[in-house]
């Protein structure tokens, strides 16, 4: 249980993920000086199954444009479509291109498909077993063709927690070096600090909740993988959210002074959370045509000038991220006053206990082996301010050894537990 909590642990990191931006399309030569001038290290390109050969020439000059410009290069291998993909076909694809990458100077991952957790970009119902086949086939090509890259398990919609450990209990874990998730999702417009649990866990759409992915790598023997954020964003859209569960329920999109304030916390983020090696930002550029959500999450405008995240992102590349904190993901301090340990008893119990928090304490629970004996909430807690409890059901309790527990939260559900074990003895 110590090592699993020291692997998950947050202390600063010796190093910041490697800032990056997500570039439409085959960039030319100008592209790639408009994403070098950012300062970005990364770009993420995409190469469609169905433009293969054809663009094989424009990769490659892409790839080696910007090695040459001091940025390492992404790579989205994509299907026409989840469920008609054959898999040797794929993974033939696969093959080719990191051949043909190689030979311009290599990429530094690639990831196999692009959101495959969602039925958008896989091209019908979601199908894990599927998936797994069509990664069980790229990943060795991959290698052979280009063997200093890392093998990426397609991002996940958000951080896809289920989606992996479906992966994981494919079997799949040998094809990947790397899990890549997106955070851009869901008309995301909370700061990155904030989050919601689902289940104890951060949740899916929570900008943090890679340390739940991290979790699942965790427990599945994986600790030495990585995580690449492969997308991160925020919209300056206006209008409402227009789709998924938030649809007419909240924005599409933040201000520009927030996007590029959520940007720098961002990478602030991943500088805590040492495993996370990469960081890309979607997207260089505003869109048009794909829906005002989609269409303004860029570092630039649709006419070229520069919001602010472009210079937030700039300082991030060639500063480091700005120090400090990343949301609040401290669990209470609890001391439990009454009973000592070994306490032997033969009547009622005292209960008393002391939870602090800088947030303050949202919740105290007193439990007996188990089984809750009593809640204390709003004005009965404070952090720093003692509970008590002068329990008669100690009474009925059968002799022996019983364990009481007590469970402290924090408004944002972050959870301590403390326990001592008692001996009931014959009145």
């Amino acid at each position: 249980m110590l090592v699993a909590a020291a692997l998950l642990a947050a202390p600063a990191a010796a190093r910041a993920a490697t800032p990056g931006v997500n570039v439409a399309g085959l960039p030319g030569p100008a592209s790639l000086d408009e994403a070098a001038s950012t300062g970005a290290r990364q770009i993420r390109l995409f190469v469609l199954r169905d433009g293969w050969p054809a663009h094989a020439g424009t990769l490659q000059a892409a790839v080696a444009g910007a090695r040459a410009r001091g940025m390492g290069t992404i790579l989205v291998l994509h299907g026409a479509s989840g469920p008609a993909t054959d898999p040797e076909a794929f993974g033939r694809f696969a093959g080719e291109v990191a051949s043909a990458v190689r030979e311009a100077g290599g990429a530094v991952a690639y990831e196999v498909w692009n959101e495959p957790d969602e039925p958008q970009f896989w091209g019908g119902t979601v199908d894990v077993a599927h998936y797994v086949r069509i990664l069980r086939a790229a990943a060795p090509r991959i290698r052979d063709g280009d063997p200093r890259a890392k093998v990426l398990l397609g991002p996940t919609t958000g951080n896809n927690a289920d989606w992996l450990r479906s992966v994981y209990r494919h079997g799949a874990r040998r094809s990947f070096d790397g899990v890549a998730v997106h955070t851009d999702t869901a008309c995301l417009v909370d700061p990155p600090s904030a989050f919601t649990r689902v289940n104890g866990r951060i949740g899916r759409w929570s900008f943090l909740g890679f340390r739940t992915m991290r979790r699942v790598m965790v427990d599945h023997g994986d600790a030495r993988k990585q995580i690449w954020m492969t997308e991160l964003g925020w919209s300056t859209a206006t209008s409402p959210c227009a789709r998924g569960m938030w649809a007419g329920l909240k924005p599409a999109g933040v201000t520009e002074a927030q996007q590029a304030a959520n940007l720098a916390e961002a990478y602030r983020c991943l500088a805590r959370h040492r495993y996370v090696v990469s960081g890309l930002w979607f997207t260089l550029d505003d869109s048009t045509g794909h829906g005002d959500e989609l269409d303004n999450y860029g570092l630039r405008r649709e006419d070229g000038s520069r919001k602010p995240a472009w210079d937030a992102f700039r300082a991030v590349a060639t500063q480091g991220p700005p120090p400090g904190s990343c949301g609040d993901l401290s669990a209470p301090r609890i001391r439990l006053h009454a009973p000592r340990a070994e306490r032997r008893f033969s009547g009622a119990l005292t209960l008393r206990a002391t939870a602090t928090d800088p947030s303050g304490v949202a919740r105290i629970t007193f439990k007996i082996n188990g089984r809750t004996i009593r809640n204390f909430t709003g004005a009965d807690v404070a952090s720093g301010r003692a509970v008590r409890l002068r329990w008669q059901g100690a009474k009925r309790l059968r002799p022996g050894r019983h364990r009481i527990t007590v469970v402290a939260l924090d408004p944002n559900r972050n959870t301590s537990v403390r326990s001592v074990r008692v001996r009931k003895v014959a009145g």
